[in-house]
C-alpha cells in the first residue's frame, strides 16, 4: 500500500472511529438519549452561534446544510425539548433558535467529551509531537475549509 492509500484509509477510519466513540460515550454518559450524532452537532452549532447565526438560515450556512434539512432537524429538536424558537425582536420574519436547559446540558456533556478526548490524545505525545500534530491538523482543517467554501 502506498502513502496515499495508507493516508486515505487512516483518515477515513479515524473519522468514523471518532464519530462512533463520541456517540457511544455520550450514550453511556446518558446525555444523548434519543439524539443522533448529527442532532448533537447541531446543538453544538446553536450553542456556538452568535445572535446573527442563531437563525435557521444562519445555522444552515454554518453547517453547510440546506435550509429544509436544518428546518426539519430544528423541528425535531424542538419536539424533543432541546431547542425553542423565538421571533427576532428587530425582524419579525426571522426566528432565533435557542437551546433549552435540556439542550444546554447536552452541549455541556458533548463539550466535556471533546475536552477529555483531546486531553487523552495529547497526554500520549511528547511536546515536539504535540507541536507537529497541531500543525498537521491545522493544515488538514485549512484544506477542508477551503474546498468546502
Amino acid at each position: 500500500m502506498n502513502l496515499d492509500e495508507k493516508l486515505n484509509e487512516l483518515l477515513t477510519d479515524t473519522f468514523y472511529v471518532i464519530l462512533k466513540t463520541e456517540e457511544k460515550a455520550l450514550k453511556r454518559e446518558g446525555c444523548a438519549q434519543g439524539l443522533s450524532i448529527s442532532e448533537i452537532h447541531l446543538i453544538e452549532a446553536i450553542a456556538k452561534s452568535d445572535s446573527e447565526s442563531s437563525t435557521v438560515s444562519g445555522l444552515a450556512a454554518r453547517k453547510s446544510l440546506t435550509l429544509p434539512t436544518v428546518t426539519v432537524a430544528i423541528n425535531k429538536l424542538k419536539d424533543k425539548g432541546y431547542v425553542e424558537k423565538l421571533k427576532c425582536e428587530d425582524d419579525g420574519r426571522s426566528i432565533k433558535i435557542m437551546l433549552t436547559e435540556k439542550g444546554l446540558q447536552v452541549n455541556e456533556c458533548h463539550d466535556s467529551f471533546h475536552k477529555r478526548m483531546v486531553r487523552q490524545i495529547t497526554e500520549q505525545l511528547a511536546d515536539e509531537e504535540k507541536s507537529v500534530f497541531l500543525k498537521t491538523i491545522q493544515k488538514l482543517n485549512k484544506y477542508f475549509s477551503i474546498i468546502n467554501k
